[in-house]
């Protein structure tokens, strides 16, 4: 082998490596990032359960993917009573 063939082949392998390194960084980094409704829940019997030959694991995992909208707003009541102090005579209610 020359000097050549020697420098390409351990480039390669470098690629190779690097690249293996990246996917598992990457893999690795998607188990362990949950959300705030994620969870996981083990089956029990473990890899002897039925529910483990079918899936393969013994374990659910779920992942709520969406969006959640909130309204707020807010009405305003006057009332002339002048028997209420000024500040008594306006109400604000927020509306969730």
């Amino acid at each position: 082998m020359n000097m050549e063939e020697y420098v390409l082949r351990t480039r390669e392998y470098n690629k190779r490596q690097n690249w293996n390194s990246l996917v598992q960084e990457y893999t690795s980094q998607q188990s362990t990032e949950r959300g705030l409704l994620d969870f996981k829940v083990d089956i029990p019997g473990g890899q002897e359960s039925t529910f483990t030959t079918i899936s393969g694991r013994p374990e659910v995992n779920l992942k709520v993917n969406g969006t959640a909208n909130m309204n707020l707003g807010a009405s305003i009541q006057n009332t002339e009573n002048p028997h209420l102090s000024e500040d008594q005579q306006t109400q604000v209610r927020p509306n969730l």
